[in-house]
């Protein structure tokens, strides 16, 4: 009883169709007589005939026009509220933005102990920062020698961690395009913003290294994200001597600090895998999620009730003989 009260229709318009069967009946002439039986037509062609209306509504009339009824209902698409999504909403837009260049195979991180490559232990920490961002919408661009959004701004956190996991060294080209990469985020988050006064978009950018290739200074690429409200927090990655075997890092940090402060935002460097996840900690408290939870009920289709029930009606005629006499009476 419940869902009927909230019984809603996809398509009311269609209860113009309603009147279509008097409409067939008043002008479709009578057909030849060795045309084929139609019991639809036969019933109201034989109706047509009768001196009244009382004459009219016969039980196989009456039937038919409650078949007509329900397919008419049927194709108006009757829904009732489905089950009840919870959903967390709050006005942030994030995009991620992670180096790819063959710098980030170094191995002068430690992951449980372990010694391991840089992206190994972004991937890691990733993976515990972006479960706690529930209700903000979060996508990643990856960036080489060329900058591509690997996944477009999502609430789907779940989905975006898997392809977290899936990033590979080299896959966008051996080189740093970082102001490519920076223009390129400003420009998604942009075309994505939701249009509210109180959104809130931010990007994180994490480098090992400075720009080698691009049209795209880094510098010019915060004041392309100032100019748009976009707030940059850079973090510069990588031990300073490259860890075993290694080279000096050669982060660009006198850029990575001006694009920082011209967005409003604030620059971190991270020379270990716990220095990383402190600095994400610290993003945390900077860009709370600040979320609220709220609930959708998605309509579910229920016009196999109606449909169903014209069915169960035909049928129903079809085993009452009495309802379909084999002749009729010719109406003078």
């Amino acid at each position: 009883m419940s869902e009927l009260s909230a019984l809603t229709f996809a398509w009311p318009w269609l209860i113009i169709l309603l009147p279509l069967i008097w409409v067939v009946w008043w002008w479709l002439p009578a057909g030849p007589q060795s045309a084929p039986r139609v019991p639809f037509a036969e019933a109201w062609r034989s109706a047509a005939g009768a001196a009244s209306w009382h004459q009219m509504l016969t039980p196989r009339s009456l039937i038919l026009l409650l078949v007509w009824l329900c397919l008419v209902l049927a194709a108006m698409r009757p829904q009732v509220p489905g089950e009840r999504d919870d959903i967390l909403l709050s006005g942030r837009q994030m995009m991620l933005l992670v180096d790819l260049s063959l710098s980030m195979s170094i191995n002068d991180m430690r992951v449980n102990g372990q010694q391991t490559d840089r992206l190994t232990a972004v991937k890691h920490i990733l993976e515990d920062f972006i479960p706690g961002r529930q209700g903000d919408q979060i996508g990643l661009i990856v960036f080489g020698s060329q900058a591509y959004v690997h996944v477009p701004v999502t609430p789907d956190l779940a989905m975006l961690t898997q392809l977290v996991d899936e990033m590979e060294i080299g896959m966008a080209g051996p080189r740093t395009a970082l102001g490519e990469a920076l223009a390129l985020g400003v420009m998604h988050l942009d075309e994505t913003r939701e249009a509210r006064a109180d959104d809130e978009r931010v990007i994180i950018l994490l480098s090992d290294g400075a720009q080698t290739i691009g049209n795209v200074f880094p510098r010019e690429a915060g004041i392309f994200a100032r100019d748009h409200n976009i707030t940059i927090h850079a973090i510069g990655f990588g031990s300073d001597d490259g860890g075993p075997g290694g080279s000096p890092s050669d982060i660009d940090e006198p850029a990575l600090i001006a694009i920082a402060e011209t967005t409003g935002g604030q620059y971190f460097r991270a020379r270990t895998s716990t220095d990383l996840s402190a600095i994400y900690a610290a993003i945390d408290e900077l860009e709370p999620t600040d979320s609220q939870q709220r609930f959708v009920r998605h309509a579910r289709d229920v016009f196999y009730w109606p449909a169903g029930l014209a069915l169960v009606l035909l049928l129903g005629m079809g085993w009452l003989p009495s309802l379909w006499p084999r002749g009729r009476k010719e109406v003078p």
